[in-house]
């Protein structure tokens, strides 16, 4: 071998170990920033506040920004009131008052023993006093009555007798009673306490029953309900603005999949400001396409989500509106990673986006979309020029967060031509919380039939919320009413019931 052919060996071997070594140190890299992320996620802080932005470490070296800076435009001055300290409040619609006076029980002078004579009160404090809640057995009886006059007449066969109605039933020779099973379904869904540990509370408050039983009751007497729970979810999607997302769940019997596999609580609610507003929770054994598209089948406004595929599904006639809350958690994850000075720079972008969307909270979406076309836009054409110009490694967590960001653009973008739309979808979020709450708490649903029941009792719960509505006194209202209005048309009976509803308050 001659000194070309060995000089030519040997440089070939030199940049294939180059290569490896980058590669090695590429995948050392990736390897740190996810050691340190689920470090962070165990042991760190959940909160995604970016408290020293603008603030490097002691051993981070400051780089120059290479994407093309945004002019700072002058906001309007405000002045931020000073949060103020909760304090005990009692609400009077709700807390009975009661006057209790104190008196000497000897009404004489300790002294001469002479009459003492009351020349005033003051008032000493105030207490509160919790009476708790009984069980109260009533054992119904229903009179029958016998006409004479009737039971004479020969032209009669028989005595003429009329029977009194008794209480209608919510169940089939069941104890249960509007009061009943809307504490259980209240103890469920608002405080989250699973029906295993309800029926050792009922037991020693007098009565013992099985969780069996308080599960067949729950999904039994929401059968009233369904009617109900479908022209909400028809009521909703005549809106214009919906907020959607969703969430896994857990069943246990479940056809053609194990207990282990994941099903799906999907969300709808109205966006913030609706005159109507409404929460509607769907179960569905998939997360695919086909489910997002059949629960919004006839929904032709805006559509604020994640950036989940399924949602990729429906048809062009909805506008679809990305979250930058979504985004902005993907920087926020990589400030953490091996590349954090580009992630902050990124970050600090949207950052701004927020702090200015809380400056504008208050104004008209006329006025609103006039500040953004003005001074948001410039800074989101920046952010993207940033983005296009990041040297990341594909799978890192930064470039993870590009690529999210860049496949989310256009539906990223909507909120600079809508000032109606809102830069996230936090809504939809924390209304789903109540049932990762529930999830949590009661582990799985056994069956579909618990699983519906789930979703129809959260939809009905929250929707009372969102109209301020006491969520119990609600749902009293509609176990006492719908079985006493079952000679009234059906679909009459939803209509009354959900115009009805929405405009009292309880």
């Amino acid at each position: 071998m001659t000194d070309h052919e060995l000089m030519l060996q040997l440089t070939e071997q030199n940049k294939q170990l180059t290569s490896l070594v980058q590669q090695l140190s590429d995948q050392n890299k990736w390897l740190m920033e996810q050691l340190k992320n689920l470090q962070r996620r165990h042991f760190g802080q959940s909160s995604e506040q970016n408290a020293n932005e603008g603030q490097l470490s002691l051993f981070e070296t400051p780089t120059v920004e290479e994407s093309p800076e945004v002019a700072p435009t002058p906001v309007a001055a405000h002045t931020r009131k000073p949060a103020k300290k909760l304090a005990e409040r009692l609400n009077p619609d709700l807390v009975t008052v009661e006057k209790r006076y104190f008196g000497l029980a000897d009404t004489h002078c300790p002294n001469c023993r002479h009459q003492l004579e009351t020349i005033g009160q003051k008032a000493v404090r105030t207490t509160l006093e919790y009476i708790p809640a009984r069980l109260v057995q009533h054992d119904n009886f229903a009179f029958t009555y016998k006409c004479p006059r009737c039971s004479a007449d020969p032209k009669i066969d028989g005595d003429r007798l009329i029977q009194t109605p008794g209480p209608t039933a919510l169940m089939v020779h069941s104890v249960m009673t509007p009061s009943l099973i809307t504490e259980i379904v209240g103890e469920k869904y608002i405080l989250d306490v699973p029906l295993y540990r309800q029926r050792s509370e009922w037991k020693r408050r007098g009565w013992e029953t099985t969780t069996a039983s308080l599960s067949n009751a729950v999904i039994k007497c929401g059968e009233w309900l369904t009617p109900l729970y479908q022209m909400l979810h028809e009521q909703l999607l005549k809106q214009d603005y919906l907020h959607g997302d969703e969430t896994p769940i857990q069943v246990l019997t479940e056809p053609n999949k194990t207990a282990t596999n994941k099903s799906y609580l999907w969300l709808i609610t109205s966006n913030e400001g609706a005159s109507k507003p409404a929460v509607y929770f769907a179960y569905d054994p998939t997360r695919s396409g086909k489910t997002a598209a059949k629960l919004y089948k006839g929904f032709e406004g805006t559509l604020q989500c994640d950036g989940y595929s399924g949602y990729h599904a429906l048809p062009d006639t909805i506008r679809q509106v990305g979250c930058w809350a979504h985004a902005r958690r993907k920087f926020f994850d990589a400030t953490h990673g091996s590349q954090k000075g580009q992630a902050k720079r990124a970050l600090a972008k949207i950052d701004q986006l927020f702090m200015w969307e809380r400056d504008w909270a208050d104004l008209k979406p006329a006025d609103r979309l006039a500040k953004r076309q003005e001074t948001a836009a410039p800074l989101v054409e920046a952010f993207w020029a940033t983005l296009s110009q990041m040297n990341v490694l594909h799978n890192s967590s930064l470039g993870k967060a590009i690529d999210y960001a860049l496949g989310q653009k256009d539906r990223l973008n909507v909120f600079l031509e809508d000032g109606k739309v809102v830069l996230s979808n936090n809504l939809a979020e924390r209304s789903i919380k109540p049932s990762v709450m529930l999830r949590k708490n009661s582990l799985f649903s056994k069956s579909q039939a618990g699983a519906k029941a789930n979703a129809m009792y959260l939809s009905f719960i929250e929707s009372a919320k969102a109209n301020q509505l006491d969520p119990k006194a609600y749902l009293n209202y509609l176990f006492t009413e719908l079985p006493e209005r079952v000679r009234i048309p059906i679909w009459l009976i939803w209509k009354l019931i959900y115009h009805g509803m929405l405009n009292q308050k309880h």
